[in-house]
């Protein structure tokens, strides 16, 4: 009789959510799939990881991506309003 071995399926890599606002990147990750993140993002399987310059923050965690998108859509929104109130304040001292 022949052997029948299986096949290893091809891992589909979940897909990348980015944000950029000013010096500030927002990404939400698979921890699964990706390595050299912070402890902090392991404790789930997606992160919302900030990163700024060569700084990385976990800045929320979940079970499912897309309550970690809205994690990383509120602190896009906070991230907009401070650069706002920098750049009014920039005019206002200028």
């Amino acid at each position: 009789m022949e052997e029948k071995t299986q096949e290893p399926k091809p891992v589909r890599v979940s897909s990348a959510y980015t944000r950029v606002v000013g010096n500030k990147q927002f990404d939400v990750v698979n921890t699964k799939q990706q390595a050299g993140l912070p402890k902090k993002a392991y404790t789930k399987k997606w992160a919302v990881i900030r990163t700024t310059g060569n700084r990385r923050a976990v800045i929320g965690s979940t079970d499912k991506k897309y309550p970690a998108i809205d994690v990383l859509l509120a602190a896009e929104k906070v991230a907009k309003a401070e650069a706002a109130e920098a750049a009014k304040n920039d005019e206002d001292g200028a």
